[in-house]
Formats: structure tokens, C-alpha cells, sequence
């Protein structure tokens, strides 16, 4: 049988003259909001000698009379009960608020709704009441405080498992737990003693729908509780070894209380999946009695119902909030669809009854495993476990490039004050790290202190280093200790293999690539997630009165990966639970011409919406109508039937064929029947080309310079911080720690005046440079060094500079400001653009020139003796020389030729003179130094 559990109620939308309408019912295999009953099936058949629902009720129904009647005569002892809980929650690897592995807080917001549902908290969704009947169950939930071994907890256990089974190929959202018996092996492997502790698991659910053995669509299940001692009845321990609920991971928790980290699903997300199947692990049974109306017992007293009379009686789950629902028309009252026991929306419910309350009351008292629980101690904090809370915000922190951190704090808890001062010492752990200690981070708080008779949180501040070196992404740990005199505070450690609540883990993410060297041209584009919905002709070619259909993700309770909004075509339906097979011919035209490039790709996603009854097929065309008929008629572009369910296909279809032409895009789907929903989204049709001028930066830009750390081996791409465009790549081979290194432009064509210009005192054309020109400046220079370096030029630079000096490209050489040695290149391409790369003697500190070897051969003769140091310089910088010479003439200009000092000393043989410049704006400028018969030029950077 094909069922839905809920339904849905949505909005039509006409647009222009054409119709798309917003999805209005649901998808074949939905949410299976509870599945108890199976699951109890399931263990009667595993396990003969467990006790059947009647065998079970027969055995229940005396205690509950007595007591009832205990209360009534007054000899009831009213007692409330308190049940430890611990939180297992399995994931495969996921940092903390990714996928399955849920925040603390998600976990902790679950406690919450429980304790306001079964205990009718005032003020609270639990305490609304809607129904008057609602009461106070007198059952309590605390995350427990210790482990099995006695050491403190925090009642919320994270492990790492990867599914035991993939039989089915798991879709974009990540590994999941395919089968009941694979989620059983894991509940029996990681319980604790359920005589101590309600077990409750988080899980990702998948594989086949549950009527297939698979459990895609769960929301969770519980086990009902047993008396194993009952006569007849032989103890069974492997129920012992499972007994406890099992959630989705995104059906576990409330939005009501969601600091911005939680992962709950549209529908299901306000804590009541977990209000409902806690509800069947305590004995109570679905409103309706999971059989339908009595057509005998008109008084909702008779065994095929809940065994509570007050909840009238039901013929079947309710999926939505409709006031006033009666499906017994034959039994007096409505449907009671505001309580826990049914299946409505979690908005819907605020109610257990007073009968469901002595159920509750009743097996507390008497089934295996349940009131023992009330005198568990675990719930008891015995000792001031330390921990680290385990957050989302912060389990993952980006790597930009600058030169700059980012400091991030971490809350450390104590479960109780401690009876001394507890020094916490924090320590990086290498096993499972790959990160370097002082390069990637450093822990900038070592040590916290709690102090005798205080609980606050402590945090302890970790400091992430940026950087511009493409680097794997690095994995960081870090453990803590204690000071032996700590009083009782101790750390809480891991628990039979479970993660480490003591060990931080997170992420530093690189953020930077190599950019691409060719360009996407849009030519048209439609992800139906703008404010208008696009234009289209929608034709309903088989005159079933049913469309291609606009789908919300955030409303939809399936959207297996999609974001946003998508269009969607039916091949099955559901009217009043009825299942109604289509075999449609839809077909969708956008109503936009597109002009195709020459080289035009097509991509789209497609997919089916269920992993079962998947082969949906489909067509697309291109043509130049949009006319219905005329298209049907053309031959598609690619006809496909799908071959795997709730799996994104990325399609990418050649269209150079049409190159040229004005067409439209057009889907039809077609050909098949009774399958499910044809999900179509992110429509592109684009072309690539080689990256042009506009990506490379050919300005001076010495006020949006690059600036990053370099401090490891790797390449580095120094780009304007304005633009983006490149201007070149660092490599740096000697893993030389340059710290903070400024690079950029400091001139170009236009301050240059030419686009090829004289190196020192040449006028020859064909020894001229090139008009741009690169300085970088690290903060510590390695002269040892030899790094490699790719400088970025456009064709319209080097082509001008072959103009004027009548050279060829390839006698380009990279001049190094200081060396009298030319430095070979290679050349390369980059797009349309040219680039110049070599390896580079003396570090990466310098101002770059590009000429040929005789532009240096023709440089004016120097000085025999020359130094000139610090450079850069922040205030002043200091000239020595040898000259024969009497007088020493020193000139300093800026890029334009400006004078900005003249100034004029004696020399007696060895020339030392210190040149103040703390009055100058940062830059590059131009010293000259001459004697008369010598001369050099030099250049200076101040910062």
C-alpha cells in the first residue's frame, strides 16, 4: 500500500497568461511520523515469547483499575518521577552542527519540550490546553550526570559509526542508516544499562521507503515496554539490549528555542516526535488504536482502541490541525487532534489525557525498566566534570588572506563547583591534527581557573592565523587537564569509544584556489528562487488538469538537496489518502528567447524524489517556436528515463550545434506512469572563454595592495584587494617564514608616461623596460633563498613594449632591483593575458623590472663599494660607498620625477651618511647618488 502522513496546504500562483502553480499535495514516501507499531511487530516475531498488545493490555488492566480505584478510596501515593536520559548521537564524522551531528543545544532543547509536554508546564507550548483536558503526567527528564562507570557526563554522548550497510546509494546529504536491524546492532552496541538510563538515539534514516525494510522517511520509533516476569512469560535479556527511542536527527529538538545552529526539518520541528514516541516507550498507543473505528463498543471503551476512554475514538491518524475532524461518526466526539498520540503537526498537540496519565502512572509502577529508573542515582552530579560545550559557530573557521587572526572563544563547562580553585591547562594534540602549532594557531588562553564554589564557564580563546599560501585544510585538537590539588573537578572523558567531550575539534578552511584561467558567459539562467517566478508556457498536453508544479524547500518535506524553489511534474498523486497513478504529458516552455553562444554547454539538475519507483522520463528541446505542438513534434535534445532515485543528476549538454540561433528551452515529462515527482532546477546555458585584460591588474595600486602572511611552503596569488585582478604568484620553496608581505604595482603606463622606459641612465629603445613595474616587501627577507615568481601582464603591455623597443617577448628577463645579474624567465599564458615567471635569488623582498640582458649591460658604470640598507625603511635609511671623490650629490624623487631632497656632502674615501625620510608618505622613491664620474640609482620603499 502506498501512504502519506501528511498533508499539505499551498498557495496557486497565475502569472501572466500562462498558469504555474505552487505544489498543493505531498510526494509518494514522506515522513512516517512513528513506527512503533512495526517495529513491535518486528520484535514479536525476533522474540516469540514477548507478549502480544492484548496479552499485554491483559496483563496492564488490573494495575491500572487498582490504581484508579487506589486514587479514588484516597490510599494513592502521588509520586513523581524523574528519568534520567542520555543523548546518543551518531554521526560519521560530521564537524559539530553538520548533518547528524547536532549542537548540544539542539539535543538540550529536546529535554525541554519533553519536561513542558508531560509535565503541562504553564506558559509553555505544553501548557496551552486547547482541548481542557489536558493534565500533568508527573514525569520528569534530566540528561544524566554519570556515566556507567560513575564519572560525570553531560548525558549527551556523540559516536562516530559509519552505517553498517549502503545498500542503497546514499544522495548528497550523507551516509545514513539504511535498516531497522542495522539501527538495532548500533542501539546494542552503544546502550547504557537501560535499568539506569532512557536511551535515546539520533540517527539519519535512509535507504527504502519502511514498507520496502528500508527506513527513508522515519521520524522515529520506540520500544514499547514489556513485564518479563508476567507468568508464562521466560525473561528475554536482547530486549534489555535495545530497549529506548530512536529519532531523526532533524525531528529532534524545537525551533522555539534554536540559537541559529539547529538542523530540524520544515514540518516536524518543534520537539513533539520525540513528546509522541517517549509517549509509546511509557505504554501509551496511538489515539486510533491503530485499527480503526469499533463497530461494536460505541462507548470508546472496547480493546481496538487506545484503552483510554477519553480520547475519543479515531479511524485513523490525523495529518493536519483541522478543528473539528470526526472520521467515528457512529462513536460520540471529534477527533482529539491536539494530542501527542497522533500524527498532526507538532503545532497541533498540547495534550495527555487523565486516562493516559494513569497508563503512564501504571506502567512506571509495574513493566520491566521503567519505574526502577526513578531511583537511578545517575542523574545525581557527583563530581565537577569538566567539559568542552560542543557548538556549531564555532567547530569551523575560514583562512582568508591577509595578515591579520581570528580569535575565537571556546565555552568550557563545569557540571558543579569544584570544592578547590581548578586550574584547567590546555594542550594541542598531534594524533588525528595535521595543524602547526604558532602557524596555524596558537591558544591564547593556556590555562582557566574555576574557582571553589563558582560554575560559570570559563572560555578559553584559540587564535586562527590568515594567510595567502593555498594549504590543505587543517584539523586542530585540543585536550585539557587538571591541577592535582583541583579538589573534585576532573576532566569527562570518552566512554567506551564514544567522542571526547575533553577534546576540541575544528577546523581551520582554506578559502583561497589557483584562479581559473577561462570565463563563463551567461546566456541564460533560471533557478525559479528570484522574487518573480519565471515566465513560461505551461501546457497540460494530456488534459488531466495537472501541470508542472513550483515546489518550496523550506515548506517541503522532502527536497533531497534542492535549495530554494523547483519545478516539479506528477506521476502519482494522493486525493483523501487514496492513491491516484498518472501517466502525464507535461510540458514546459520559458517564455524567454535566448541567443546561443558558439560554444554553448546546457546544465540543469534533474532527479526523482524517491529512491523506489524512480524512472521518470523525460525530454528536453530546443527550438526555435515556442509553440506546444511544433515542439513536441522537433527532436529533443536528450530523452532519458532516470535510473536512480533521491539522486541529483548534473546535466551538461553540448549545444554548439545551434550556435547562432534564438531558441527556447522547453522540458516535457512523459512516458511513464504511477512513479512519483520529476524534480528540474538551476537551468543554465553558458559558454567559457579564455579570461581577458580586465583580470589582470595593470595600475598602480599601492592603496589596495595585497597583503597576507607567508609562512609555510605553497603558492601564493597576490591580487589587488579592490578589484580582485591578479598581479602575480608567489611560490615559496624554502619554507622561509616571510611573515606579513605587501605586494602591488608601483608604476604603470600612465605614471610612467611611456609604456617602455628607461633603466638607469640607457636611452636606447631597445634597452628600455617594461612601463609596469612590481614591488614585495615581506616583513623579514631570506637572502638564502631562491623562490619562484609569476608575474601577470595583458597582451596590450607586452605587445607595446615590443612596439617601442622592437624586441621580442621572448628576450624578456626579470630585473631585480640590486642584482647586476638578469634572472631567466619562462613565458606562459594565462587566458588572453602573458606571463613572465623565474627563479628568484635573494628572497622575495624587491622592486621587479622586465627587460632583456642588455638592459643592464649599458647601465651606467657604479660604484665599486655600494650599500644601502634598511630597505624598507619606516623614518630613514643609510648610504655607504667608496669615492675618490671630494663631493657626493644625493637626489631623491618620486615615480613621477619629482624633486624631494637635493642634498649635497664631503666625502674623504669611505662615504657613511644617514638620510632621514619620516616626513614622506609611504611609497617608492628614487635615490640618485653621484660623484662626478660615477652614478647609481637605487630605489627606496618607505612604508
Amino acid at each position: 500500500m502506498k501512504k502519506i502522513i501528511q498533508k499539505f496546504i499551498w498557495n496557486t500562483l497565475f502569472i501572466l497568461n500562462s498558469v504555474i502553480i505552487f505544489s498543493q499535495e505531498k510526494d509518494k514516501f514522506q515522513y512516517h511520523r512513528c513506527s512503533t507499531v512495526e517495529y513491535e511487530a518486528e520484535l514479536k516475531a525476533q522474540y516469540p515469547n514477548r507478549m502480544t498488545t492484548m496479552e499485554f493490555e491483559k496483563f496492564l488492566s488490573p494495575h491500572i483499575q487498582k490504581f484508579k480505584a487506589d486514587k479514588k478510596a484516597g490510599n494513592y501515593r502521588k509520586l513523581t518521577y524523574t528519568i534520567p536520559v542520555v543523548i546518543h548521537i551518531i554521526h560519521n564524522g560530521d564537524a559539530i552542527g553538520t548533518g547528524e551531528n547536532i549542537t548540544d543545544a539542539q539535543a538540550i532543547s529536546q529535554i525541554t519540550v519533553m519536561n513542558q509536554d508531560y509535565r503541562r508546564l504553564a506558559a509553555t507550548p505544553g501548557g496551552r490546553n486547547s482541548t481542557g483536558l489536558a493534565v500533568d503526567t508527573e514525569i520528569n527528564f534530566v540528561l544524566a550526570k554519570q556515566d556507567p562507570n560513575g564519572n560525570p557526563t553531560t548525558g549527551i554522548v556523540r559516536h562516530n559509526i559509519t552505517p553498517y550497510s549502503n545498500n542503497i546509494e546514499n544522495n548528497d546529504q550523507g551516509a545514513d542508516w539504511e535498516t531497522r536491524a542495522d539501527t538495532e546492532m548500533m542501539k546494542t552496541n552503544t546502550i547504557w544499562d537501560p535499568t539506569r538510563y532512557l536511551n535515546i538515539w539520533t540517527i539519519r534514516p535512509g535507504g527504502l521507503p519502511l514498507n520496502q525494510g528500508g527506513q527513508s522517511g522515519l521520524l522515529g520509533y520506540a520500544q514499547f515496554p514489556s513485564n518479563s516476569g508476567l507468568s508464562g512469560m521466560q525473561t528475554n535479556g536482547g530486549l534489555a539490549s535495545t530497549d529506548g527511542v530512536v529519532a531523526s536527527f532533524d525531528a529532534f529538538g524545537t525551533n522555539a528555542l534554536n540559537d541559529g545552529s539547529f538542523t530540524l526539518n520544515p514540518t516536524y520541528n518543534l520537539g513533539r516526535t520525540m513528546t509522541h514516541e517517549i509517549g509509546h516507550w511509557l505504554g501509551l498507543r496511538h489515539i486510533w488504536g491503530d485499527d480503526g473505528c469499533s463497530s461494536v463498543d460505541l462507548t470508546n471503551n472496547y480493546t481496538n482502541e487506545d484503552f483510554c476512554a477519553d480520547t475519543p475514538a479515531a479511524a485513523a491518524a490525523n495529518y493536519s490541525c483541522t478543528a473539528n475532524t470526526d472520521s467515528c461518526t457512529n462513536i460520540p466526539g471529534v477527533d482529539m487532534i491536539q494530542n501527542y498520540m497522533d500524527y498532526t503537526p507538532d503545532s497541533c498537540m498540547d495534550t495527555f489525557t487523565n486516562d493516559q496519565k494513569n497508563r503512564i502512572q501504571t506502567v512506571m509502577q509495574v513493566a520491566d525498566r521503567r519505574g526502577v529508573l526513578n531511583n537511578s542515582l545517575v542523574s545525581n552530579i557527583t563530581k565537577a566534570g569538566i567539559y568542552f560545550t560542543q557548538e556549531k559557530f564555532t567547530s569551523i573557521v575560514n583562512k582568508v588572506a591577509n595578515c591579520g587572526y581570528t580569535d575565537v572563544n571556546y565555552k568550557v563547562s563545569i557540571l558543579k563547583a569544584p570544592t578547590a580553585n581548578t586550574i584547567v591547562t590546555f594542550r594541542p594534540i598531534t594524533q588525528g591534527s595535521n595543524a602547526v602549532l604558532g602557524k596555524d594557531f596558537d591558544i591564547i588562553t593556556p590555562t582557566v581557573t574555576f574557582n571553589t564554589g563558582s560554575s560559570l564557564p570559563q572560555q578559553m580563546v584559540v587564535r586562527f592565523y590568515n594567510g595567502g599560501v593555498i594549504d590543505n585544510d587543517k584539523i586542530i585538537k585540543i585536550g585539557m587537564t587538571v591541577n592535582n590539588n583541583g579538589g573534585d573537578a576532573l576532566i569527562i572523558d570518552s566512554y567506551a569509544g564514544s567522542d571526547s567531550p575533553s577534546i576540541l575539534t575544528c577546523t581551520l578552511k582554506n578559502t583561497q584556489n589557483a584562479p581559473s584561467d577561462s570565463m563563463t558567459n551567461i546566456a541564460f539562467l533560471e533557478n525559479n528562487d528570484g522574487s518573480t517566478l519565471p515566465i513560461i508556457i505551461n501546457t497540460d498536453l494530456d488534459r488531466d488538469n495537472r501541470k508542472w508544479e513550483i515546489f518550496n524547500s523550506s515548506t517541503t518535506s522532502r527536497s533531497i538537496g534542492f535549495s530554494e524553489r523547483w519545478l516539479g511534474s506528477r506521476s502519482w498523486t494522493q486525493i483523501n489518502y487514496t492513491d491516484i497513478p498518472l501517466t502525464p504529458d507535461n510540458l514546459i516552455t520559458f517564455n524567454t528567447p535566448i541567443v546561443l553562444p558558439n560554444n554553448g554547454i546546457l546544465k540543469y539538475k534533474v532527479a526523482s524524489i524517491d529512491n523506489t519507483d524512480f524512472e521518470e522520463n523525460y525530454s528536453v528541446y530546443i527550438t526555435t517556436s515556442k509553440d506546444p505542438n511544433t515542439i513536441i513534434n522537433q527532436q529533443p535534445i536528450i530523452t532519458e528515463s532516470l535510473t536512480k532515485g533521491k539522486t541529483i543528476f548534473n546535466k551538461n549538454i553540448d549545444l554548439s550545434a545551434y550556435a547562432g540561433q534564438t531558441v527556447y528551452l522547453s522540458i516535457r515529462h512523459y512516458n511513464c506512469t504511477n512513479k512519483n515527482i520529476l524534480m528540474m532546477d538551476d537551468f543554465e546555458i553558458n559558454s567559457s572563454s579564455p579570461v581577458d585584460a580586465n583580470f589582470v591588474q595593470q595600475v598602480v595600486n599601492s592603496n589596495t595592495k595585497y597583503q597576507a602572511t607567508i609562512n609555510r611552503a605553497g603558492n601564493t596569488y597576490a591580487v589587488d584587494t579592490l578589484t580582485n585582478k591578479l598581479m602575480l604568484l608567489m611560490s615559496n620553496n624554502s619554507s622561509f617564514n616571510y611573515g606579513c608581505t605587501n605586494v602591488f604595482i608601483n608604476r604603470d603606463q600612465t605614471t610612467a608616461g611611456s609604456t617602455a622606459v628607461n633603466y638607469g641612465s640607457n636611452v636606447d629603445n631597445n634597452k628600455k623596460v617594461m612601463a609596469k613595474s612590481f614591488t614585495i616587501s615581506p616583513t623579514t627577507n631570506n637572502p638564502a633563498g631562491t623562490e619562484t615568481i609569476k608575474f601577470y601582464f595583458t597582451e596590450a603591455e607586452i605587445s607595446a613594449w615590443e612596439t617601442i623597443t622592437g624586441n621580442s617577448r621572448n628576450t624578456l628577463k626579470i630585473i631585480k632591483e640590486g642584482l647586476n645579474t638578469p634572472i631567466s624567465t619562462t613565458l606562459g599564458s594565462f587566458g588572453n593575458n602573458t606571463t613572465l615567471s623565474g627563479n628568484v635569488p635573494n628572497g622575495l623582498n624587491g622592486v621587479y623590472y622586465f627587460g632583456t640582458n642588455e638592459t643592464l649591460n649599458t647601465k651606467q658604470e657604479e660604484f665599486e663599494s655600494f650599500t644601502m640598507y634598511p630597505n624598507p625603511t619606516k623614518d630613514a635609511f643609510t648610504i655607504q660607498l667608496t669615492s675618490s671623490e671630494p663631493k657626493i650629490d644625493i637626489k631623491i624623487n618620486d615615480l613621477y620625477g619629482r624633486d624631494i631632497y637635493t642634498l649635497k656632502f664631503n666625502n674623504e674615501g669611505v662615504f657613511n651618511e644617514t638620510i632621514e625620510l619620516a616626513s614622506l608618505q609611504s611609497g617608492v622613491y628614487l635615490v640618485n647618488i653621484t660623484d662626478g664620474n660615477k652614478k647609481s640609482v637605487r630605489r627606496i620603499i618607505k612604508n
